[in-house]
């Protein structure tokens, strides 16, 4: 037989007969079958008890962020931050009602030793608390991110007269994140240590800008950056970053966006100066208050080419310098 598990906790306790506070050491142990015996050590005295142990895990909610601790084996956390970007409708002509679906950004963070999820799903909430999920985020213990988009397809319904919609619904045409109050969510998930579990969070106001796509591809000696809005808030630039190893950033370049905008706007950048091999491009956008926001991160691979020499001066020249 296994020597029985023990820890100790300190508790604050108020004497509701003397409006006075006194502090109990509890003493844990657990021995067979999951049975707690605990001890206190103090002024006041209480009597030893065994209860049948509960597992409950400890979860911290913010805007757009839920983070999930272990409560057995080796200690870790998941932290995951959903970012709801855009609404995509499945028609572009809807008199009588249509569907869509939510496109959101995710970051998915480990702490500790993590292992592998068993689930790991995310429900997302818009409009009269239409349900939009559960899609299936990354299971593995490693640090991810990137863009999906929900798997369910809610309805939008007409008021009973074709192209009309009555509060808080709208035109397929005019669907945007901003009018969809796409403002909460939730987690399921379950792993090692992990209980199977539901966890509700809100996800804050939506970004200034519904990015539909950003690309980035090498075109012999340069690499060129395209990327499309849906729609843009108080948007003042975009920033666009260069790194080799993923980590250190650095800025090659800015470009004005649109302001405010309801309708597709495109975008372009290139660099005229890439480095040979992977490199990784980051896309960035900046408020007229100076909040930013950053978007998914591409990565190109650009090949070494031999150029040629079409002018040399002087010619001839009796140095061994000369101007390329």
């Amino acid at each position: 037989m296994s020597a029985p598990e023990r820890y100790q906790q300190r508790i604050l306790v108020l004497n509701l007969r003397n409006n006075k506070t006194d502090t109990l050491l509890f003493i844990h142990v657990f021995g067979k079958n999951k049975k707690m015996v605990t001890v206190t050590a103090g002024r006041l005295k209480i009597a030893l008890f065994s209860i049948t142990l509960l597992i409950l895990n400890f979860t911290h909610a913010q805007n757009g962020q839920v983070t999930v601790n272990s409560t057995s084996g080796t200690p870790y956390s998941v932290t995951v931050k959903i970012v709801p970007t855009q609404i995509i409708p499945n028609s572009t002509s809807c008199p009588f009602g249509y569907g869509y679906s939510v496109r959101f950004n995710y970051q998915i963070t480990f702490s500790g030793a993590p292992q592998g999820l068993y689930t790991h799903q995310v429900e997302i909430y818009c409009l009269n608390n239409q349900l939009n999920g559960f899609y299936g985020l990354p299971k593995s213990p490693t640090n991810s991110s990137g863009t999906a988009q929900t798997t369910t397809n809610p309805q939008v319904p007409n008021n009973g007269t074709a192209n009309q919609y009555s509060s808080p619904y709208v035109d397929c045409s005019a669907a945007s994140i901003y009018n969809f109050n796409c403002l909460s969510a939730r987690l399921i998930i379950e792993g090692p240590g992990i209980n199977s579990q539901t966890i509700p969070f809100t996800l804050g106001n939506p970004l200034p800008v519904e990015l539909i796509d950003f690309n980035a591809e090498a075109d012999k000696n340069k690499v060129n950056l395209e990327w499309t809005t849906a729609s843009e808030r108080n948007s003042d630039y975009f920033t666009v970053e260069r790194t080799t190893d993923g980590e250190n950033f650095e800025i090659i370049g800015t470009v004005k966006a649109a302001g405010n905008s309801s309708t597709i706007k495109h975008y372009h950048f290139t660099d005229f100066a890439p480095i040979a091999g992977i490199s990784y491009y980051r896309l960035s956008q900046t408020d007229f208050d100076g909040q930013s926001e950053s978007f998914e991160i591409k990565s190109v691979d650009v090949k070494p080419t031999n150029r040629i020499i079409t002018n040399v001066f002087p010619n001839p020249t009796q140095e061994a310098r000369v101007n390329v």
